[in-house]
């Protein structure tokens, strides 16, 4: 019987406690005490939720969360429809946050470089995430000589369902998404991303507002070693990411290829939806042999030095190796093609084998580097009208052409310093008239 009672007012204590504890955090909650806590720096944490409840001790329920941080040049927001954790007792004591498990739903993640001034207005064409201005810096209050230790946040186990969208600086990706994984801020001084994947169930990409490809699916997976995160950021911290992306969808190959060819601006694109395949590899930010995306064969134009060509051509990226190291080659080959001097002009030489090709031995994700080569070859191609050159000449020479044929070979090389190339023809039934005769 005595055990007996024991345990029954062991389980009233227990539950009696819960009560406490429960009503406690409900008070605290919806006297806006929990807030006040919580947003002790508003000029650098702000977080907002329309209901947060604890049911159980170390457990937060929250709705309609909206959370945003504050560094001195990096600004991040979160919000999500509803979100809850298991927050770890033990390690508060040494000053270290960490949610065990949290998980997250109807999920949109921001974040982008903090503007010069707080009254900065973001321009319209920086295509930068809108985060709702902070309030003014505090003065940092003297507590004595006593130096604490830094906050640590750890989130080891994370999962997100219905992400709508992820918005990093000027890359935007939408759609409908989840994600696994973990990542933590050690003494604000050091990050580390641990095993993570995001899955595309169908999504769009762009940058600074321009599309990249829609309908994407598949998956990224991302892992760091800890890094100091303070000192290296953006693309500075690559070295020290590892990560993969297989995907498929409908990319646009004008948008890829003028960012990726920024250096060469003589070269323009058109811009069509064209399916596409990759499969990319990244150990300590340089992709790696075997890293490859391609696009199925279209239609496809591009234009140089006045000049269009037009025709079936294929898309394709490899990283591959050979006795010097790995090179990337990004190709862009026609079966048939059609060159014209503007769209509606007549055909003035056609063939096929017509490529574009760069080379780089630079295998950062980025533009093509200082040391790529980039390659032009008309292949296998014939005159078909040589009147259609004829705007060439000077009115002044009093020249026109005004038919001829032939073949044609031409290529262009050009690295960082210098240019070359060469063009062969053999012409044959020219016809030239002087003074219109």
């Amino acid at each position: 019987m005595k055990v007996r009672r024991s345990a029954l007012f062991l389980l009233a204590g227990l539950a009696l406690g819960e009560l406490f504890y429960v009503g406690a955090f409900e008070w605290a909650a919806r006297s806006g005490r929990l807030a006040g806590w919580i947003n002790r720096r508003p000029d650098k944490l702000r977080m907002e939720f329309v209901a947060v409840h604890s049911f159980f001790p170390f457990h937060v329920t929250l709705r309609q969360l909206d959370l945003a941080v504050q560094s001195s040049r990096v600004q991040w927001r979160a919000t999500a429809d509803r979100a809850s954790g298991w927050i770890a007792p033990l390690p508060l004591l040494a000053r270290r946050f960490r949610v065990e498990v949290a998980r997250a739903e109807g999920v949109e993640f921001a974040v982008r470089r903090r503007l010069d001034s707080a009254g900065e207005a973001i321009p319209p064409s920086s295509f930068l995430p809108a985060i709702a201005e902070f309030a003014p810096p505090q003065a940092p209050q003297r507590t004595g000589t006593t130096l604490k230790p830094l906050w640590s946040f750890e989130f080891p186990r994370l999962a997100a369902r219905d992400i709508r969208g992820l918005w990093l600086e000027q890359l935007r990706v939408a759609g409908r998404m989840r994600g696994d994984g973990g990542f933590s801020i050690r003494r604000r001084a050091e990050a580390e991303v641990e095993e993570s994947r995001v899955e595309i169930e169908n999504g769009s990409l762009t940058l600074a507002g321009e599309p990249l490809a829609g309908e994407v699916h598949g998956s990224v997976e991302v892992s760091s070693v800890s890094y100091a995160y303070r000192e290296h950021r953006g693309f500075a911290a690559l070295p020290y990411l590892d990560a993969s992306a297989k995907l498929d969808g409908t990319a646009f190959a004008g948008a890829l290829l003028r960012r990726y060819l920024a250096r060469m601006p003589w070269i323009e694109f058109d811009d069509g939806p064209i399916p596409v395949h990759s499969d990319l590899q990244m150990r300590r930010g340089v992709l790696v042999a075997g890293s490859t995306l391609a696009t199925e064969k279209a239609l496809q134009a591009i234009r140089f030095f006045g000049f269009e060509a037009r025709g079936i051509a294929g898309l394709r990226f490899d990283v591959h190796r050979d006795e010097q190291g790995d090179r990337a080659d990004l190709e862009l080959r026609y079966d048939d093609f059609e060159l014209r001097r503007h769209r509606a002009a007549p055909v003035v030489i056609a063939g096929s084998g017509l490529s574009l090709v760069a080379t780089t031995r630079d295998l950062r994700p980025a533009g093509l580097p200082d040391d790529g080569k980039v390659r032009l070859d008309l292949g296998q191609a014939h005159v078909v009208d040589l009147a259609g050159f004829s705007d060439l000449i000077p009115s002044s020479a009093g020249l026109a052409i005004a038919g001829g044929e032939g073949e044609v070979h031409g290529r262009l090389e050009i690295d960082k310093n210098s240019a070359r190339g060469e063009l062969k023809t053999r012409l044959s039934k020219v016809e030239l008239l002087s003074n219109g005769v």
